[in-house]
């Protein structure tokens, strides 16, 4: 069984690393158009880490959507509907059971994704706390 959670393991890393070269390898793939959120990725021992850009929004405007192995970033300014961000990060894994949360301080959204740790919730909304 060690064996085995081993080599999944392994899997999972090298589908994660193929997901930021691809990702890195098109660094202007959204960021031409104004609605989109420039992103940034991080990986730590427990956590992978996205940091999305979402300058001019408060949390109140923002929202978060747990799909099979995608999030669903939106942004919408709650004076204006004119200037909107809506974003799909995808994942090369599912995140259905994965303990995921999200943080918004000084225009940065901070989303984390845990390896190991799981969560079980019936909602596809992920709350978003300010520190």
């Amino acid at each position: 069984m060690k064996k085995e959670n081993a080599h999944n393991e392994s899997e999972l890393s090298d589908d994660f690393n193929a997901w930021v070269d691809y990702v890195f390898s098109h660094p202007f793939l959204h960021y031409a158009e104004q609605n989109y959120a420039r992103i940034d990725l991080f990986e730590t021992e427990q956590d992978y880490i996205i940091e999305a850009e979402l300058i001019g929004y408060e949390r109140e405007d923002i929202s978060l959507l747990l799909e099979e192995d995608a999030l669903k970033l939106s942004a919408f300014h709650s004076l204006s509907n004119e200037q909107k961000i809506e974003q799909i990060i995808d994942f090369p894994f599912s995140l259905q059971e994965r303990e995921i949360r999200a943080v918004f301080h000084k225009s940065i959204l901070e989303i984390f994704i845990a390896k190991t740790r799981t969560a079980f919730t019936l909602s596809s909304h992920i709350p978003i706390t300010s520190r």
